[in-house]
C-alpha cells in the first residue's frame, strides 16, 4: 500500500511534504518533485521506488506490455491506459500544469482531486487534501446520507463537498484551469448462445453460490436485504444453500456473555459476583453450565422442528 499526492499551479513541494503527514501509515520511503513548471508529486511507499521517470507517479502495481510506463505511454499516448493490467493509481505529467489522473479498471485504488482557486489538487485519501487551507470543510451531506443507508459511497463523491473521488477505469486531465473526466475503459460483453432454461439455470446457480458465500463464510447475526435483490429471492436462497440456522443462532446465545467484560448484568457476569461473594466457584459454574445447556439445547430441538417445516 502506497500513496501519492500533488499541486498543480500555485503551490510548493512543502505544501506536498506536509500532504504526506496524515497517510505516514503508506510508506517508509517517500520522494517529492517537481516534473514541470507549476506541478509538484509526492509519493510513498513501503519499499524502494521501482519507476525512475520523474514524469509519473504510481501507487500500486502496473502490468504491462512495455518494460517502462513511458515507453508505453510515449508510444500509445493516453490509449495506453486501457492496456494496463494491475491494481493502480497514477499521476502523469504531460507538461507545465498538464496532468492526468487514472485509476485501475475496477477502482480497487482510490485518488480523490479538488479544484481550488488557482490551482488543482489530488491524493489517494482525501485526508491529505484537508492539510491545504484553501480547501474549505464543507461536509457533502448527500453523500453521508447515501452512505449511511446503503454502506457504500455515492459515485464519484466523498464527505467533502469541494472532493470528488475518482472512479474505477475512468481518467481526468487538467489542462489551461480545467478539468475534464472521462472513461478510458469500458468492460467488454460477450454473448453466449444458451436457450433460455440455461440462461436461467446459469444465473441461479451463480445466486446460490453467492448466497452460499455469504451465509457460510463467518457467523453473522444477520444478513443484509437489498443490493439490488429482491428479499424474497435471497430468503427462498437461504433454504437451498444455508446449514441448519440453529448453530448460529446458538452460538450467538453463549457468545453473549462478552458483555460481562464491560460490567453489563447477565447471567455470566451474576455468575461471577456469586462466586467471588460465595467462595463456591465450581458449583456456581455447574449451574450456570446447566442453564446454558438447557436453552440452548432448547433452541436446537426447536430450530430443528422449524428447518423441517420450511423443508417440507
Amino acid at each position: 500500500m502506497g500513496a501519492i499526492f500533488g499541486i498543480v499551479g500555485e503551490g510548493s513541494l512543502d505544501e506536498v511534504r506536509a500532504m504526506r503527514e496524515p497517510v505516514i501509515h503508506r510508506g517508509e520511503y517517500q520522494q517529492f518533485w517537481s516534473p514541470a513548471p507549476n506541478v509538484y508529486f509526492g509519493q510513498a511507499e513501503h519499499r524502494p521506488f521501482e519507476i525512475a521517470d520523474q514524469s509519473i507517479a504510481v501507487d500500486g502495481h502496473i502490468a504491462a506490455d512495455d518494460l517502462t510506463l513511458a515507453g508505453l505511454f510515449g508510444r500509445l499516448g493516453l490509449e495506453a491506459l486501457a492496456s494496463l493490467r494491475g491494481t493502480f493509481a497514477l499521476a502523469l505529467c504531460d507538461g507545465p500544469g498538464v496532468v492526468t489522473l487514472a485509476v485501475d479498471q475496477v477502482g480497487y485504488k482510490s485518488l480523490y482531486y479538488t479544484i481550488l482557486r488557482g490551482r488543482f489538487a489530488f491524493a489517494s485519501e482525501y485526508k491529505s487534501l484537508l492539510t491545504l487551507a484553501d480547501l474549505p470543510l464543507e461536509p457533502d451531506r448527500m453523500a453521508i446520507q447515501h452512505y449511511l443507508a446503503t454502506k457504500y459511497p455515492l459515485g464519484g463523491r466523498s464527505f467533502l463537498a469541494r472532493t470528488r473521488a475518482l472512479q474505477g477505469g475512468h481518467m481526468l486531465q487538467w489542462r489551461d484551469g480545467h478539468a475534464t473526466v472521462a472513461p478510458y475503459w469500458k468492460p467488454g460483453t460477450h454473448v453466449v448462445p444458451r436457450s433460455r432454461e440455461q440462461h436461467v439455470a446459469v444465473v441461479r446457480d451463480a445466486l446460490l453460490e453467492t448466497v452460499h458465500r455469504q451465509v457460510h463464510a463467518y457467523e453473522r447475526v444477520g444478513i443484509t436485504i437489498g443490493g439490488g435483490v429482491d428479499a424474497a429471492i435471497v430468503l427462498g436462497a437461504i433454504r437451498r444453500v444455508a446449514p441448519p440456522l440453529a448453530g448460529q443462532f446458538i452460538t450467538l446465545i453463549k457468545s453473549s456473555s462478552i458483555v460481562s467484560l464491560i460490567s453489563i448484568q447477565e447471567l455470566t457476569f451474576t455468575a461471577t459476583e456469586i462466586a467471588v461473594t460465595t467462595e463456591r466457584v465450581f458449583e456456581t459454574w455447574i449451574v450456570v453450565g446447566a442453564m446454558y445447556f438447557v436453552v440452548c439445547y432448547a433452541c436446537s430441538l426447536a430450530f430443528a422442528r422449524l428447518e423441517r417445516r420450511v423443508s417440507g
